[in-house]
């Protein structure tokens, strides 16, 4: 069996590389540039039936993301689920404010969307009882 029969149908049928088809499925796949592990592929740019770009999550929390071109891809490693750059891409800085606003904020908004939709429960536990004189 060659290489060309054990990709599925639909890969062959096409005209695209093996390459751009793991370009394709690289979702999730660590990447590395030329110092080291930048971070993972967090989403596949594709239009018109092509991958355009890669967007790469960096970042010691994954709190940064930047955009790759494909022509800075230097090879797909499907087996290891891995990708490699051949430049190392530029990254902005986050502000450590930032950082931590992003961080909890998520959790922020849950709360205050849940005191919203019930707000007879928020306040009924919170408030104190009545005393007569």
């Amino acid at each position: 069996m060659g290489i060309l029969e054990a990709l599925p149908s639909n890969v062959r049928e096409t005209n695209k590389a093996p390459s751009d088809y793991w370009l394709g499925q690289s979702q999730g796949f660590q990447v590395f540039g030329p110092n080291g592990r930048i971070g993972f592929v967090a989403l596949v740019v594709c239009a018109e039936g092509r991958v355009d770009g890669l967007l790469i999550r960096t970042g010691l929390f994954g709190t940064r993301d930047v955009f790759v071109p494909v022509d800075e891809v230097r090879s797909v490693v499907p087996r290891r689920q891995r990708l490699e750059l051949l430049i190392t891409p530029r990254v902005p800085r986050a502000r450590i404010q930032d950082v931590v606003r992003e961080l909890f904020a998520p959790a922020a908004e849950t709360s205050r969307a849940v005191r919203e939709a019930n707000p007879s429960s928020s306040s009924a536990g919170s408030a104190a009882p009545a005393r007569s004189p």
